[in-house]
């Protein structure tokens, strides 16, 4: 019985005794990094850091208009009182709504390219994790 469970000791330890390999059942270990990785995470940092920027700035800048249109009304009407006077009376009108849609487009176009950011940021992640 010895003489068996030292032969199926060293049947089973064999595999792990060559430090060279990794055993059949281990997944391969993840390619060495090379320098075109490592210029490839800094090229996606950069445009991950340029797209970033650039949505936040369109997104606020978006925002910022749309405050601006639905606060200030740029229309005006002329109005004639009993007492013979006119009273321009301002209210939000064609200029505003074109001005809003403006913003919301600014908005839209800030979110893409945030959205695309965030794309290439998981790249960079993925990348970086790999080295």
């Amino acid at each position: 019985m010895k003489r068996l469970a030292l032969t199926l000791a060293l049947t089973l330890a064999a595999p792990a005794a060559r430090a060279d390999e990794a055993p059949p059942w281990m997944p391969a270990p993840p390619p060495r990094p090379t320098r075109s990785d490592e210029a490839r995470v800094r090229k996606l940092k950069r445009e991950t850091t340029a797209f970033g920027l650039i949505g936040l700035v369109l997104f606020a800048g978006g925002i910022a208009v749309n405050v601006v249109a639905l606060d200030l009304p740029q229309a005006e009407r002329a109005s004639r009182e009993p007492d013979g006077s006119v009273v321009i009376e301002r209210y939000r009108g064609d200029a505003n709504w074109a001005e809003f849609a403006g913003g919301v487009a600014l908005m839209g176009a800030g979110f893409a390219l945030l959205s695309i950011a965030y794309v290439k940021l998981q790249q960079m992640r993925k990348l970086q994790a790999t080295q």
